[in-house]
């Protein structure tokens, strides 16, 4: 009988080891090569400099499978000296995920083509869902809908990224501290919005969002008849038609314009244009741009432009078009009904001639 060969043995065993450890080493480094594209947040904290190039990076492919990264540029290098309050950064970064990427969405989907009375149904049954998106209140709700409906035209934008404004914020707000933000969509769309963060325990709920728009605003500083649904109403309703003045006074003479106005006097009065020379104004602003998309956009309230006269508030503001136009209108707010019935009235602003000859634009 033989004897039994220890160091044969010994040496297959060391022989498989060191095959087993080739394997690993080889599988390693094809799954660090399948990784490498893959976006990972950072395991420490990075400066202000590779903070926003990496922030550059993300999207929202990549938010939706970390809900952490909502994470508005130098948060993190603010949040510990600026913001007094018990919420923390993390709680925060989470709640603005779950505003942005469920609350906004349902809000739009809610309210686009809806009456106020259907969106205000909608809050009233289902304001569970929106308050635990941090929208507590039916008028935050209300004003959130009109920017989006108005800013994310037909769906088509999406979203990119949130910036906060550190200098806004506020301490002391019937026991919140408060911080505007803006959420930025693709087409330079924006919502403005006001983060308030609870600053001691026991302030119910610890964080909460409020509109920050500029209609609601607008609307502040506002006494009188016209409510902010007449508002943007009016404004649409006069977008909606500046395509067809186009086509209808497009190289005509100024007699021909006139007399277009005057035969459709009624309807323009309807519209807020008011006189034959506004009319004028108007027409030749429009046929002097090339048209490219006759689909309104949205409107810009020039809020630093706004003051009140005896019986009204005046103010600028500009219709925007798909194609990137703006068209700037003088507005006329009126406190109650004038003389001749009207609450507003629009004047192009990009000119203020008055026309006496014959000749087309």
């Amino acid at each position: 009988m033989k004897e039994f060969n220890y160091k044969k043995v010994i040496i297959i065993l060391v022989a498989l080891l060191v095959i087993q450890i080739i394997i690993y080493a080889i599988t390693n480094a094809v799954m660090s090569k399948d990784n490498k594209g893959i976006n990972q947040a950072p395991d420490t904290p990075v400066s202000r400099a590779e903070d926003r190039e990496f922030l550059k990076q993300l999207d929202v492919a990549y938010a939706d499978q970390k809900e952490e990264i909502i994470n508005p540029a130098n948060l993190s290098y603010y949040y510990n000296d600026k913001f007094a309050s018990v919420v923390s950064m993390t709680e925060l970064q989470k709640s603005l995920y779950k505003l942005v990427n469920e609350g906004l969405p349902a809000i739009y989907n809610a309210t686009k083509d809806k009456t106020r009375t259907e969106v205000s149904n909608f809050y009233k049954t289902d304001y569970a869902k929106i308050n635990s998106c941090g929208i507590m209140d039916e008028e935050t709700y209300g004003y959130i809908g009109k920017d989006l409906v108005d800013q994310i035209y037909k769906g088509r934008n999406t979203f990119k990224s949130v910036e906060m404004d550190y200098e806004s914020i506020k301490p002391n707000q019937n026991g919140y501290m408060t911080v505007e933000f803006k959420v930025h969509y693709t087409n330079e769309a924006t919502i403005k919005m006001i983060a308030c963060l609870a600053e001691r325990e026991g302030v119910s709920p610890k964080i909460k969002y409020q509109s920050n728009s500029d209609l609601k605003k607008l609307f502040e500083k506002y006494k009188g008849e016209i409510g902010p649904d007449d508002f943007t109403e009016k404004l649409k309703e006069l977008a909606e038609n500046i395509s067809d003045i186009k086509v209808k006074t497009k190289l005509k003479s100024n007699n021909y314009r006139k007399q277009y106005y005057n035969d459709n006097i009624e309807k323009f009065s309807n519209l807020g244009i008011v006189s034959e020379n506004d009319f004028m104004n108007l027409a030749r602003a429009i046929s002097n741009e090339t048209l490219i998309s006759d689909s309104f956009y949205n409107y810009i309230i020039k809020l630093d432009t706004v003051k009140e006269l005896d019986d009204r508030y005046e103010l600028k503001l500009n219709l925007v078009f798909l194609s990137g136009q703006e068209y700037n209108f003088d507005v006329k707010m009126y406190k109650a009904k004038n003389a001749a019935g009207r609450l507003m009235e629009f004047k192009s602003s990009l000119y203020n001639d008055n026309y006496s000859d014959t000749n087309a634009e």
